[in-house]
């Protein structure tokens, strides 16, 4: 779910910048080259630059495991059914 919703919010971002530039190239405005792109990035960007690797890893070691236990807990995970012998069953509430 949170690879999905992070595909999606990647996909808008890319069809708002597709429209933003489409927008300007209809208007007559220049469109940043490649370099001009990479130098706002590296100035404007910086802080983000940062702090991704870290968000990451935050996810991965914190956000993931919490998921993992909360999708368990719903389930009859116990020493009689554990996979590969017999499969878990969802018990909800």
């Amino acid at each position: 779910m949170l690879i999905a919703a992070f595909g999606v919010m990647v996909w808008y971002l890319s069809m708002r910048d597709a429209w933003v530039n489409g927008r300007k190239r209809d208007t007559g405005l220049a469109l940043n080259s490649v370099r001009k792109q990479y130098q706002m990035l590296l100035s404007d960007g910086f802080p983000y630059l940062m702090i991704t690797p870290g968000f990451i890893l935050l996810v991965f070691v914190v956000v993931f495991p919490i998921l993992f236990g909360f999708a368990i807990a719903f389930t009859n995970y116990n020493l009689y059914h554990t996979p590969p012998a017999k499969l878990v069953d969802w018990v909800w509430v």
